[in-house]
């Protein structure tokens, strides 16, 4: 809770160091349009500079592109587990009509083992059956 948490604008980290940020960001109309060969001639823009440039936008890339991939890994497993939970609800309901007997060992079980083994149990009857 120190200055960089105050309401005057936002700070980013960036390996552990703060990024500055600018305060104002110009907008579109305000920038004068530039041809590549009249900002060469102003020696605005140089091959060196935009090395760097690229070099560090590749760099900042290559630093979140592993954070997207095991971001959408855990998407992943997310919507599966979601998925199984949603077919084993429908497979105990399937179980209830059709299977009662089943269904009954899986409701009137306690142990939490027990319990996980009849919904396997269900869920192999309900794939063998309705899928």
């Amino acid at each position: 809770m120190g200055e960089e948490n105050n309401a005057a604008g936002m700070v980013a980290y960036m390996d552990g160091k703060p990024v500055e940020i600018c305060e104002e960001i110009p907008t579109l109309t305000e920038l004068e349009p530039v041809t590549a060969e009249e900002a060469a001639a102003r020696g605005t823009v140089t091959a060196e500079k935009l090395a760097e440039v690229t070099e560090t936008i590749n760099a900042a890339f290559a630093a979140i592109v592993p954070t997207f991939e095991q971001l959408a890994r855990s998407l992943g497993r997310f919507a599966t587990a979601i998925a199984l939970g949603y077919e084993l609800q429908k497979a105990i309901r399937w179980a209830e009509v059709y299977n009662p007997k089943l269904a009954h060992f899986y409701h009137h079980t306690k142990k939490r083992r027990i319990r996980k083994k009849y919904a396997k149990r269900i869920l192999a009857w309900y794939r063998e059956e309705f899928t």
